[in-house]
């Protein structure tokens, strides 16, 4: 399966993530309080701020991983059990005990608020890396297995995608009215993100044995 591909795949669902969307909805006063042409030059500013945050530790953790990692079945054995047991925790099958008070610390963060718009894009690419985000987690352990320029073109695409519709959906739906129809939606939403984890998950423990 191309990583390319499933950047795409992870980066859409990061973006409707519920957590996802209640750390972004803080920023968005900051950035859509335009008019549109200004509108789309925030949106870009706070991208590449966030960018700059996921993709620097992304590219570092990516040659941690590659160096610790080594062979291609290790890479991709690897890779199927952290994805699944990432799922496994967004279908909330498994639990992780200290999580709530970790994000809840995490959340914090979010009284800081920066008034240009690339400092609140690296201010969320901090706090998307801090708060352990299952799908940032599963997509570093996904470019440990790509050759360095595809990984590093794959954690582009999962970090814009996962900013730029959420910010364009909130120029035009209300804060309050996003945020009723996520809480609304939330458990179905993580079912979508921890079926697909399994499904990656299941993916690549066949590609570790050579079976696809």
């Amino acid at each position: 399966m191309d990583i390319l591909m499933l950047a795409v795949v992870l980066g859409l669902t990061a973006g409707f993530c519920p957590i996802t969307v209640a750390f972004l909805l803080p920023f968005v006063p900051n950035i859509t309080n335009e008019k549109m042409r200004r509108l789309m030059v925030n949106f870009i500013f706070f991208t590449l701020g966030v960018l700059v945050i996921i993709v620097a530790v992304g590219f570092i953790l990516y040659r941690f991983l590659n160096l610790m990692i080594g062979s291609r079945f290790l890479g991709f054995f690897t890779t199927s059990l952290i994805a699944t047991f990432m799922g496994l925790w967004a279908l909330r099958i498994i639990r992780i005990p200290w999580y709530r008070t970790h994000l809840n610390r995490v959340k914090s963060l979010t009284k800081y608020k920066p008034n240009k718009p690339f400092n609140c894009g690296v201010l969320f690419g901090i706090i998307t890396i801090a708060r352990l985000a299952p799908l940032y987690i599963t997509m570093l352990f996904l470019i440990s297995t790509s050759e360095v320029i595809m990984a590093t073109v794959g954690i582009i695409i999962y970090t814009v995608l996962m900013c730029l519709p959420m910010l364009i959906v909130t120029s035009v739906i209300s804060i309050a009215r996003l945020n009723e129809i996520i809480l609304r939606r939330s458990r179905l939403l993580d079912k979508i993100t921890g079926s697909i984890l399994i499904f990656i998950g299941l993916y690549y423990l066949l590609v570790a044995f050579d079976i696809v």
